[in-house]
């Protein structure tokens, strides 16, 4: 069994698909991971597709490293595939370097053992108009099949309560499409989009209701 010093395990009162949960195509299920036991939180959320609880497991990536590669793949299917922004080797490169213990770090959400969601907090992802602030959320993407859940949501929030148990006091990221997401998890809008293209930044004060 792991360390689960820094799990965090959500009991979301909803349904998910696990069969569909599989590994990308061509990776193999060995040495699957044991699910870390923690607190459980119960979320009072509930969804029309609602059926048996299920338990969102949120470990560090420096505990599972074997998962870089799932969680690069998503970054790369996402933002590096389509803008033509270095090779699938290097955003690995990115992930394996944001698994540390303190910023730069990088969550993972598990549910049936399953990788279904990441979040890393880092420096050098920043917005220039606020280039002397941070750390920086970056990397949020969760499995399409695994969305509409609360489980970004419940890596945020992981995100938001390590970050404070480090000692810093503030959160900033940067969003093309999701202000409105991060607005409704209490994040404060600092600088609109200026165009087509480009992003809203958006900060949160992390006090000590971010480890409640």
């Amino acid at each position: 069994m792991p360390n689960c010093g820094s799990c965090s395990v959500f009991t979301l009162h909803t349904f998910l698909p696990c069969n569909d949960l599989q590994p990308p195509a061509g990776r193999s299920e060995t040495g699957r991971r044991q699910r870390c036991r923690s607190t459980s939180v119960k979320w009072d959320r509930h969804y029309s597709e609602m059926s048996s609880p299920f338990a969102l497991t949120i470990r560090s990536l420096d505990e599972c490293p074997e998962v870089a590669a799932i969680v690069s793949a998503w970054h790369w299917n996402a933002w590096g595939h389509n803008e033509k922004v270095g090779t699938e080797q290097d955003w690995l490169t990115v992930v394996q370097a944001r698994a540390g213990s303190d910023v730069p770090f990088t969550l993972v959400g598990f549910v049936d053992d399953e990788p279904v969601g990441a979040v890393s907090v880092c420096w050098e992802d920043l917005d220039h108009r606020f280039e002397d602030e941070g750390p920086w959320v970056s990397g949020m993407v969760v499995r399409s099949n695994a969305r509409n859940l609360g489980i970004g949501r419940s890596l945020l929030t992981a995100a938001e309560r390590r970050c404070h148990t480090l000692g810093h006091g503030q959160l900033w990221l940067h969003t093309s499409e999701a202000k409105r997401f991060y607005e409704r998890c209490g994040w404060r809008l600092e600088a609109d989009k200026p165009g087509i293209g480009r992003d809203a930044v958006l900060s949160k004060q992390l006090t000590s209701s971010a480890e409640s």
